[in-house]
């Protein structure tokens, strides 16, 4: 045990970066000693209940056998040979890295704990850790041959994480939406199960998920000239899906209500979290190194008249790692509180008795993305503690590991006015209502307020104001140009004012670049997976539906300028962003996301021939395709890790560039595709710890390699074909879950021989650039005779 440990004898527990322990066993020389652990994402009895199915009778050798064995069954689904051994081990690790996740998210029992930090049970199996936005390109395809039996559950899984979160996932991580990507590429993974006849989940149910999706106006879809209004009390729904609302168990009736606002004592800093949307800059303590002591001190309060008590107001954080920690609370030196934290009441709060009367309350108002749970803290303190002066506090904590600990907000709650845009469109009777949304700071006793807005004839409204801030979403009416606002909110000795500008609701079909960060990533992203959404709108019959997002799927067209030959930023007005720099790139800049102009202008994988065409044709597309691989270095200072694989500007290390080689292919000019694509996987791709050139981002890295390797690639995710490249395999059969199998068997296969002479299909020459998913179900060969000169 060392120095930065402290230990709990009546808890039998030890926390701290200098813990270990000794343990001692009475065995015989050589004999093996098994540890068996169980998790769970519901509970300790969730634990108990995995352990008893999946381990308990089983050895350590019995495990690691079953374990071996289903990755060998796995694996054995694509039998290959190929050029070198190195080559065969990495063409199976890269099979094994792409059934990595999504990984199952339930216990033995099919309970699993949901967005909404609620248990729940399904008749599915349920995955989480969904890298949507890397692993809809070439991983999730991979599924539908190799995993097909798998992958109406993880439909199903992404369309219950939207009943119980508000929208399809993004990028889950242990049940939670972490919105660290942009797009919503749930969407292509729906479309392309369904399109390849993937049964198992409701598609009219996974439709009208995606239309909210699509229609969610977050994220700059706010600015796009089409909406899809939901009825009224969907539209509050959702909203109500990412706040919790105030309850009055949690309230206090105190005459006298103060700001918890102070500042730090002896010049401590405070960490911020960015992750709260109420406070402005929302503050947490972060616990360090063993005890960590925390002070404020907040302003003098007079007493004006005979109250016992003064409650004292914080906006404030805790964790959803928090776990249990111990602290004290102390008030002018006098500790109220000894007493354990604890996360267990996201939704429901809390209440703890102190000394002296001295209450401390939580009341959630907000639950992040991570789980984290934000709210209104409340601390009840005996009058004579204050005596009119400044009050100081300090709270004293156990090493939490560096876990948000606890509590204090940077500015100073006053009665105050906020008003913000929100989006989502409801129909209330035949009338569309967009919503604006008041955050109210209130410094008193609970009091019923009146809210209007322009004059009483157009809206009025009440509410219940609390201690702190509230939120009330007041719905207006849709106007066709821009309108100022004006609202009044007023009670028993609350008066507040303020107004806001309104742009009517699309009056664009692109993304404001000055308005919205990582604009035209956004945009060419939103435009596939609307493309996406009118492909199953067809396939369902929905005709006006299916117009609508193919009219949204070509707003990529207006981010073209023609002058440049890529995809540009537009501000409000119009007008291009300049200066403008092609080879630009940053973390979190105004126009790409973790790219630039060069890397981004190929995002139009659902039209081609339309980027073609506005390209100027076959010979200036393939010409600009070339560029790409021999530009020069230039991505500036601050270029995103991620930017990595150069070959050129082409960055094979990062997602959005992975189907770009394959783009010359679509463009007639198939032998510059065979000669790129076995360029990347002989320079990109190897057996050493070093064998990928970026992040493999869960599997797609690795999906596209296995692709690859077998002689072609899904271009389009969601359309069902597969481009012809360059195989790496002499020969590859794929065993099909219908019985059947797939046979790519390469002729004059060599190092020197990239470029394919002649490809038949069951016999028969093969016309176009692509095979289909159908014709790899259907079962039968697929032959390639390679020479080492362009065809």
């Amino acid at each position: 045990m060392g120095p930065k440990a402290s230990v709990d004898n009546k808890a039998n527990n030890a926390k701290g970066k200098d813990v270990f322990s000794v343990l001692r066993f009475n065995t015989e020389d050589g004999q093996p000693i098994v540890v068996k652990v169980a998790i769970s994402c519901v509970g300790i009895e969730g634990a108990k209940k995995n352990l008893a199915a999946e381990a308990a009778d089983k050895s350590f050798d019995d495990i690691r056998t079953a374990a071996k064995a289903a990755w060998q069954a796995e694996l054995e689904k694509v039998d290959v040979d190929m050029i070198t051994e190195g080559d065969k081990t990495t063409f199976y690790t890269a099979m094994y890295h792409s059934m990595l996740a999504p990984t199952t998210y339930n216990d033995v029992d099919g309970q699993y704990r949901g967005p909404d930090d609620q248990v729940h049970i399904g008749s599915f199996t349920n995955y989480c850790t969904f890298s949507l936005w890397d692993t809809f390109r070439a991983e999730h395809p991979l599924f539908t041959i190799t995993q097909p039996k798998r992958v109406p559950d993880m439909v199903n899984s992404l369309m219950s994480f939207q009943e119980q979160g508000g929208l399809l996932p993004v990028w889950t991580l242990q049940g939670c939406e972490t919105n660290c990507m942009i797009g919503y590429h749930s969407i292509p993974v729906i479309t392309d199960a369904y399109l390849k006849g993937l049964g198992g989940f409701d598609i009219n149910k996974a439709y009208e998920a995606m239309k909210k999706s699509a229609f969610s106006g977050k994220n700059g879809l706010e600015f796009y000239a089409s909406s899809a209004p939901q009825p009224f009390n969907e539209a509050v729904s959702f909203l109500k899906k990412e706040y919790r609302f105030p309850e009055d168990k949690y309230l206090v009736g105190n005459e006298m209500v103060a700001p918890g606002y102070g500042t730090t004592i002896s010049g401590q800093q405070l960490a911020y979290h960015s992750a709260h949307p109420l406070a402005h800059s929302s503050i947490i303590a972060r616990c360090g190194e063993g005890n960590r002591v925390i002070e404020w001190q907040a302003p003098a309060v007079a007493n004006k008249g005979t109250a016992k008590t003064i409650t004292y107001v914080w906006l404030a954080g805790m964790a959803s790692n928090l776990g249990a920690h111990k602290f004290d609370l102390y008030v002018n030196g006098k500790k109220l509180f000894d007493f354990t934290s604890f996360k267990d009441s996201t939704s429901t709060g809390w209440v703890k008795e102190g000394a002296d009367g001295a209450k401390l309350s939580f009341r959630p108002t907000y639950i992040d993305q991570y789980q984290d749970v934000f709210g209104m803290m409340y601390l009840e303190v005996p009058v004579n503690l204050t005596n009119g002066a400044p009050v100081k506090f300090k709270v004293e904590g156990e090493d939490a590991g560096s876990r948000d600990f606890y509590f204090v907000h940077q500015y100073e709650l006053s009665n105050k006015l906020t008003i913000e845009k929100d989006f989502a469109i409801g129909i209330d009777g035949k009338v569309q209502k967009r919503f604006v949304k008041l955050e109210i700071e209130h410094l008193g006793k609970p009091v019923k307020a009146d809210i209007t807005w322009d004059n009483d004839a157009v809206g009025k409204m009440s509410a219940m104001l609390y201690p702190g801030v509230n939120i009330v979403w007041v719905p207006l009416e849709i106007r066709a140009k821009k309108i100022k606002h004006t609202f009044n909110v007023k009670a028993d000795g609350v008066a507040l004012t303020g107004s806001i500008e309104l742009e009517p609701v699309g009056n664009n079909d692109y993304i404001p670049s000055d308005k919205e960060h990582e604009s035209v990533s956004k945009a060419l992203e939103y435009a596939y997976d609307d493309w996406c959404i009118a492909q199953v709108a067809k396939a369902l019959g929905k005709t006006a539906d299916y117009d609508l997002f193919t009219a949204r799927s070509n707003y990529y067209k207006n981010y073209y300028d023609k002058s440049t030959g890529f995809m540009r930023g537009k501000r409000s007005n119009g007008d291009w962003v300049s200066p403008f720099n092609p080879t630009f790139a940053t973390n979190r800049q105004p126009e790409y996301t973790e790219g630039n102009a060069w890397q981004y202008t190929w995002f139009v994988p659902h039209d081609v021939d339309g980027l073609i065409t506005l390209m100027g044709g076959k010979d200036r597309f393939t010409a600009k395709l070339d560029t790409l691989f021999t530009q020069k270095l230039e991505l500036g200072p601050g270029a995103p890790p991620d930017v990595s694989g150069l070959i050129g500007l082409y960055a094979h290390g990062n997602e959005p560039s992975h189907h770009i080689a394959y783009l010359y292919s679509a463009a007639g000019k198939p032998a510059k595709t065979q000669a790129m694509v076995r360029k990347i996987m002989r320079t990109m791709y190897n057996d050493t710890n070093g064998g990928l050139c970026g992040n493999e981002d869960c599997g797609q890295m690795s999906a596209w390699y296995v692709f690859s390797a077998l002689g072609f690639y899904p271009l389009n995710p969601a359309d069902g074909k597969y481009y012809i490249g360059s195989p790496m395999v002499k020969k590859a059969t794929l065993k099909l879950d219908n019985g059947k199998t797939f046979t790519v068997d390469t002729q004059n296969q060599g190092e020197g021989n990239v470029y394919v002479k002649s490809i038949k299909l069951n016999g028969k020459e093969l016309t176009t650039p692509f095979i289909t998913h159908k014709d790899i179900l259907e079962g039968g060969n697929l032959v390639f005779e390679l020479s080492d000169k362009a065809n």
